[in-house]
């Protein structure tokens, strides 16, 4: 499929300056992807940067096609969409602690789940069909002096893809512990639900929001059922792979200034980028069996509450372009 890759002028080397909002257009033409590099010059020295600062240099994420959202997430939680969908944890640029660094994260946020094959995106249109907007945090809690942003976008200006990715988030607070259910917006065919939860397995407890879930499909039990939260993070290696990335982890140091990340025993991984997120698969990134629910009369995770703390659910989702056209 022929592409191109183009640069979204309002995003190119675009340093806000201050905190705010910022509205692009995307290309008339078929659009499967975005590539996204955040970059920051760090105001910290003796401290190694961490995942979760470029989670907020972009608080809000919002992609629409004439009006209705595709995507709609704040900054952790796209990232955790792009690594669960593109199969790919991001990539860094000069990982180095000091005060002045400057270091990059780069990621794909992809609306279809091959970006080059044509079959999936969002679909060809007129200028200021599809927009992007972009809400940004130039200065979270002084850990950078400036920050500057790029999107570009993967363009397939010879394709007509008929469906695309969408994926928007549910908030739910269990009202107490033990089993409940939760309602799943029923839409498109199903892909991926994206989990994520206040607490998690720890090194002093075994106890999570969702200790433990199943899948009901019009008031009956699917075939996923008391899935614990240790086996819902086994399914999440399935789609984004082990290792720590970003993870912050300690060596012996022997400068005195650097004193208190003393660890005189072999390196160890402390937490992994996406601690909080868990994933259940509900269909092939590779071909095209996919879980239907836009037809169902209802559609429910239900989860045995460890506490009655926050959880999202982010169904990642193929729907027909032609329900976005027609909004």
């Amino acid at each position: 499929m022929e592409y191109g890759i183009s640069s979204i002028s309002e995003f190119q080397d675009f340093v806000p300056g201050a905190d705010g909002t910022t509205v692009a257009d995307l290309s008339p033409n078929a659009v499967s992807a975005l590539l996204f590099s955040l970059e920051a010059t760090l105001d910290v020295d003796n401290k190694a940067p961490l995942l979760a600062w470029f989670q907020n240099i972009v608080t809000r994420c919002e992609v629409k096609v004439n009006g209705a959202p595709v995507i709609d997430l704040n900054g952790e939680e796209l990232l955790a969409y792009a690594a669960i969908t593109a199969g790919k944890r991001p990539i860094y640029m000069n990982m180095a602690e000091g005060d002045n660094n400057i270091v990059t994260l780069n990621f794909v946020v992809p609306f279809a789940r091959d970006i080059f094959a044509g079959k999936e995106g969002l679909a060809a249109g007129k200028k200021g069909d599809k927009t992007l907007t972009l809400t940004y945090d130039d200065d979270q809690a002084a850990l950078y002096d400036a920050i500057r942003i790029n999107v570009a976008q993967i363009v397939l200006p010879t394709a007509s893809p008929s469906h695309s990715i969408k994926v928007l988030r549910q908030d739910f607070t269990p009202t107490g512990t033990g089993l409940a259910k939760f309602a799943i917006t029923r839409e498109g065919e199903l892909i991926d639900l994206m989990l994520w939860a206040t607490t998690v397995p720890s090194t002093t407890a075994s106890t999570a929001t969702l200790d433990y879930i199943g899948i009901y499909e019009n008031e009956k039990p699917l075939n996923v059922f008391d899935l614990r939260w240790e086996s819902l993070k086994a399914l999440f290696m399935l789609r984004v792979g082990g290792g720590m990335g970003f993870s912050q982890h300690t060596h012996e140091l022997a400068a005195a200034s650097y004193a208190q990340n003393m660890d005189t025993t072999d390196p160890s991984q402390n937490a992994d980028d996406f601690e909080n997120w868990a994933v259940l698969p509900f269909g092939s990134i590779s071909d095209d069996y996919l879980k239907p629910i836009g037809g169902l009369e209802s559609f429910e995770l239900q989860a045995n509450c460890g506490d009655t703390n926050a959880f999202k659910i982010m169904a990642v989702r193929r729907v027909p372009v032609a329900e976005l056209i027609s909004h």
